[in-house]
């Protein structure tokens, strides 16, 4: 089979560019924005309204990105869980499959779109959080701002390729909304629990586990699971925790895209 590379990108940037409108044609990007909106106005009045002003700039900085990580999964069910799914469910696909277009193009302008729209709400999210945080004493750490940011798009990243997964072969894009949200709401955050409670192990390995580092960068502190009680203690946060959570996040965004793919690829009408 002959590979344009060139080509192949152009289909990928056409079909990405074509999802990021069907996204604005179908109010995706508007609610998700009034929810964002709605999340920065809370933690904005709430402490005015009730005289608790943050105490420093860490401390505003913690608190916002501390919701980041669930912004960032209702976006991947938002915006990708339904990506592939949804053209079997319209039945779209036998217009779009019966085009001269290959499916990893297919795949990867939807994986793209959904890429850049919860990443454009995430780096506003940390902008605002950024320029917020100057309104409280203390020094910006920009060193932590730019690795939990950095993290964040690991996050993205690793979140939209689960979610691009259970596109993939679930029949409907509620299913597929559904599985995402238990998934990351319920499921691997239960699994980590159960296993630093009741087993002693570290659950380094996790997204959910992963994904606490975008606040603990902040916190400089981390809690470590120790195998005699207590269970839990915290030590301090290193550089190499920081790229090895970064690693993580990226590693379930490859396997996760990768497995996609291929129930992507051996799908039928």
């Amino acid at each position: 089979m002959h590979v344009d590379l060139k080509d192949d990108t152009r289909q990928a940037y056409v079909i990405a560019k074509n999802e990021i409108k069907k996204f604005f044609r179908g109010k995706k990007i508007l609610l998700f924005g009034i929810l964002v909106l709605a999340i920065i106005l809370l933690q904005t009045i709430i402490p005015i309204v009730f005289n608790s002003p943050y105490s420093s700039k860490d401390n505003v900085l913690s608190s916002f990105v501390s919701f980041s990580v669930l912004l960032v999964e209702l976006a991947g069910v938002l915006f990708t869980a339904t990506s592939i799914v949804s053209e079997f469910e319209d039945r779209t696909a036998l217009v779009l499959f019966t085009k001269p277009v290959r499916k990893w193009s297919i795949f990867a302008g939807k994986l793209m779109a959904s890429m850049i729209a919860v990443g454009a709400f995430i780096l506003i999210y940390y902008l605002y959080a950024g320029l917020l945080s100057f309104t409280a004493p203390g020094a910006f750490n920009s060193v932590a701002f730019g690795q939990s940011l950095v993290l964040a798009l690991c996050a993205v990243f690793g979140v939209c390729g689960v979610s691009m997964m259970f596109s993939s072969f679930a029949k409907k894009g509620s299913t597929a909304s559904i599985l995402t949200l238990v998934f990351f709401i319920l499921l691997i955050g239960l699994i980590s629990t159960m296993l630093n409670t009741f087993a002693h192990i570290d659950t380094w390995w996790s997204i959910d586990d992963a994904s606490g580092y975008l606040s603990y960068v902040f916190e400089g502190i981390r809690p470590a699971i120790q195998d005699t009680e207590p269970v839990i203690e915290y030590v301090s946060v290193t550089t190499g925790d920081v790229i090895r959570a970064g690693a993580v996040m990226i590693v379930w965004g490859i396997v996760t895209n990768f497995v996609a793919f291929f129930l992507f690829n051996k799908r039928d009408f």
